[in-house]
């Protein structure tokens, strides 16, 4: 009987591989501990660039130092804030209150709930419950407290950036002595700015345009709540490709409850219409100075964003896409012959 050779298989791996491997983990673990505070810091940027464009018409025409032309123009924007949300809150409110306490379902859902025995006055029940308990109201004030805090920081963080634009330029041309380098760095940054600029202020005008020819739309077959409905639809505008779909659904359904099924077809109809006025004469118009960002690529985005920052990090998908992809498109412009830096 023949012997069988045994054949060892020695693995060598070199202590740069390890050091690698440890440095890859090392920046998740680090990632995943500053995520909060990148994601403040990006919303944080994103309205510093929104309001660029005013600071420097105001630092030209006053001549003021850019400080002080910063400070003047976050006050104007927190006070235009707060009067719209003093004017749009209280009915706002009102229209949810009364929502709330005539919900009542058509008979066919409510038959088809009854099929499952669904007993709404026991999920009250436990729901008032669950409301009235003392953790809850400590979550809630804590929770308050928390986004009250968060938007504090957010603004003076986005105060900062306005007053020290140039400085990060300034900076890194510390870390490096390579003028390519660090007209890479400048040539990225204003594009960014540029591209960021204006897709903020297309989508601020869209928002305004949509919203309106939600409000006007369902105000005339008589839907109720159209403020609410014409404040979600101009909100999801942000969300391109899927956002103006989520916001026809909860219109679609008060007015299945409401108005009947001849009601549901009609405001169907309708968000049909604006969206297709959207997509081939508003969009086109508003938004042709901005980047076009293909549908796909917006998904994916959006999945990315959920997964790791939720709900917000969906909502901010189209800037990051557009940081990332200005930020590669000047990598490839610069990009040495054969080489990866």
């Amino acid at each position: 009987m023949a012997k069988v050779q045994k054949k060892e298989l020695l693995i060598k791996i070199s202590p740069s591989i390890l050091f690698y491997v440890f440095l890859f983990f090392a920046a998740i673990w680090f990632f995943e501990k500053i995520r909060n505070i990148l994601f403040i810091s990006f919303v944080a940027y994103i309205i510093s660039v929104g309001l660029n464009k005013p600071i420097c018409k105001i630092q030209d025409k006053f001549h003021w130092k850019r400080s002080v032309s910063s400070i003047f123009v976050y006050f104007i924007f927190i006070t235009i804030v707060g009067i719209f949300l003093a004017i749009i809150v209280p009915p706002l409110a009102r229209e949810f209150s009364v929502m709330l306490s005539t919900f009542k379902l058509p008979p066919e859902i409510d038959r088809m709930l009854d099929t499952f025995e669904l007993n709404l006055q026991d999920v009250s029940r436990l729901t008032s419950q669950w409301g009235g308990s003392l953790s809850t109201a400590i979550s809630v004030i804590s929770s308050t407290f928390s986004g009250a805090l968060t938007v504090i920081m957010t603004l003076v963080i986005s105060l900062y950036i306005s007053i020290e634009k140039g400085q990060v330029v300034r900076d890194f041309s510390w870390l490096t002595q390579d003028k390519k380098k660090i007209k890479q760095f400048e040539e990225a940054t204003k594009e960014i700015n540029v591209q960021l600029g204006n897709w903020i202020r297309g989508e601020f005008i869209l928002m305004i345009i949509v919203g309106a020819l939600v409000f006007i739309a369902t105000a005339l077959i008589g839907l109720p709540y159209s403020l609410p409905l014409a404040l979600l639809a101009g909100l999801m505008e942000i969300i391109p490709n899927i956002g103006p779909t989520v916001s026809a659904i909860p219109a679609i359904f008060i007015a299945l409850i409401t108005l009947g099924w001849p009601g549901a077809i009609i405001t169907l109809a309708l968000y049909i219409i604006i969206q297709q006025l959207e997509n081939n004469l508003i969009v086109p118009r508003i938004m042709q100075r901005s980047v076009n960002v293909s549908g796909l690529t917006v998904i994916l985005g959006i999945l990315i964003g959920g997964t790791i920052f939720g709900v917000a990090g969906a909502l901010l998908a189209v800037p990051a896409i557009i940081v990332f992809r200005t930020v590669f498109e000047t990598w490839i412009k610069y990009k040495p012959e054969g080489g990866l830096i």
